[in-house]
């Protein structure tokens, strides 16, 4: 029997090319690939952290950005306690496409769905205007944070705010049962927090 006290589904979405399925490896396996193929449909892996003595076992869901395949990936939004909205530092056209996915999120995800805004390639010069990022976050009022999947940049840092969030918006709430052989998951849903704290790796 898996030996975890929670489980939670991430939803990683962005236009194609921004880097989902680098972070998902680079996060899990601790791999980076260059010629990373492009996801078709969907793909998952799974990885265990420890938090306040807890383990949660994190099932990381990497959608297809092109836009033949999403309407394939729209129903993955059920059961999902977070999403990493992803958009590439290098190319603007993706920035531009934000709004599209977070019209997505509202319309297939649950009302108070966390969101996470991620924008990626951090290791290369920069297109898009920190400017047009922060007016961007100031509307929609989601977190946001720079990562990169060649370096392993933030990553650890990214995912463990979600885990934390959810831990203090559900689990200390009595909202999340603890998983057991013989009960269901239940979604966590929450706000945002800005906490950076740490977690322990456990891998798979």
């Amino acid at each position: 029997m898996d030996e975890y006290d929670y489980i939670l589904k991430i939803l990683l979405i962005g236009s194609s090319g921004v880097g989902k399925s680098s972070i998902l490896s680079s996060y899990v396996e601790q791999s980076f690939d260059e010629q990373t193929i492009q996801t078709i449909g969907v793909d998952f892996k799974l990885i265990t952290r420890e938090y306040r003595n807890q383990k949660f076992k994190l099932q990381i869901w990497d959608t297809a950005g092109h836009e033949r395949f999403r309407t394939i990936t729209n129903s993955y939004y059920r059961g999902t306690d977070a999403v990493i909205l992803v958009f590439d530092l290098t190319r603007e056209n993706t920035f531009e496409e934000v709004e599209y996915w977070l019209k997505e999120i509202t319309e297939n995800a649950a009302d108070n769905i966390i969101i996470h805004l991620v924008g990626n390639k951090n290791d290369l010069p920069k297109k898009v205007k920190k400017e047009s990022i922060a007016k961007l976050v100031l509307n929609s009022q989601i977190p946001y944070i720079e990562t990169s999947a060649k370096n392993n940049f933030n990553l650890d840092i990214l995912f463990d705010d979600i885990i934390e969030q959810l831990y203090r918006t559900k689990i200390t709430e009595g909202d999340y049962l603890p998983h057991h052989a013989d009960s269901h998951k239940i979604s966590l849903l929450g706000k945002s927090v800005s906490n950076k704290k740490r977690l322990n790796r456990v891998c798979c």
